[in-house]
């Protein structure tokens, strides 16, 4: 590393710089570094890079996705953080199936009257609809429900999350449902490393809210369908390319600059995103007839009994 000019401990060694040194230092020049950050900034421009995040490989040989400033900052999303507040968390659905299932192994050892209420509580949960898809019975039957079991299920994770962003993966639409029931609103999004990272978000109210979507595009990104089914995009979050394999970069563009994103959807109501697999999992029958596979494993993965599933095709 010719550019390396000094080493610095963490911990405190005889005879060898440690990095509070480095610390002294600044404090001691804090006019002279502050110019300085000044003039280094006024270099950088919002669409030089910023941080190279490597793809996880499991469609190939991990790549190294550089996304720029613009990348990074545009993806903030600072108006939906006042709606989604702090009182809640993101996570993986695996996650959240695990949370269902804990709780469901627990209702499952409730005596009598108590586990009765328990399942119709996640019975009513299970056929969730938003406000203004929901019958005045249905509400207070909600009511009722939130009172005796589902205010239980918030103080399992805390007593205060109100809302959970999810991706990284497909969520079973009854998993998503009965959280809403229960007052924690899971707002679904989509999107990839290469996209830094969000492309669509479900916000927590109408009308860019559809449960079993992963929701809208996100403020000044563009997406389509592509006739063979693939989700394309354009925006300030797609990547400047990949480190040092221009070719790999080139190819997951199209012709007039759109982003493939490798999965297969469609869009509801022309704004809210289903995906439905990965362009290179769908397989074709002998009949001639696309299997998606994802579909079917979210389907059996609903079972508290599975913990996961892989759907072969074979002839």
């Amino acid at each position: 590393m010719p550019k390396l000019e000094k080493v610095y401990t963490v911990d405190k060694m005889t005879g060898i710089p440690n990095w509070m040194e480095v610390i002294e230092m600044g404090k001691l020049n804090r006019s002279k570094w502050e110019s300085q950050l000044e003039v280094i900034k006024s270099t950088i421009s919002p669409k030089d890079c910023a941080s190279l995040i490597y793809t996880s490989g499991t469609t190939g040989t991990p790549k190294g996705v550089m996304l720029s400033h613009e990348n990074l900052v545009q993806n903030f999303l600072a108006a939906d953080m006042k709606e989604i507040r702090p009182h809640g968390f993101d996570a993986v659905p695996r996650i959240l199936e695990k949370i269902y299932e804990t709780i469901i192994s627990r209702g499952k050892k409730l005596p009598g009257v108590k586990k009765k209420l328990f399942f119709w509580a996640v019975d009513l949960g299970l056929r969730y609809k938003i406000d203004e898809e929901s019958s005045w019975f249905y509400k207070q039957k909600l009511k009722i429900a939130d009172r005796l079991i589902f205010s239980k299920w918030r103080a399992a994770i805390g007593g205060l999350a109100n809302s959970v962003g999810c991706g990284g993966a497909a969520l079973p639409n009854d998993i998503e449902r009965i959280f809403w029931a229960a007052g924690i609103k899971i707002l679904n999004m989509y999107g990839l490393t290469e996209t830094s990272p969000i492309i669509t978000l479900n916000r927590g109210t109408r009308p860019l809210l559809k449960l079993g979507s992963v929701g809208c595009v996100i403020d000044g990104v563009q997406l389509k369908i592509a006739e063979d089914g693939e989700i394309l995009c354009k925006g300030h979050n797609v990547m400047m390319g990949y480190y040092k394999n221009e070719e790999l970069a080139k190819q997951s563009f199209t012709e007039d600059g759109w982003f493939k994103t490798g999965d297969i959807g469609h869009l509801i109501d022309d704004k809210f995103l289903m995906v439905t697999d990965r362009k290179k999992e769908i397989f074709k029958l002998s009949n001639g007839k696309y299997v998606a596979p994802q579909s079917v494993e979210i389907k059996y993965k609903n079972s508290i009994f599975i913990e996961n599933l892989m759907v072969i095709g074979g002839t």
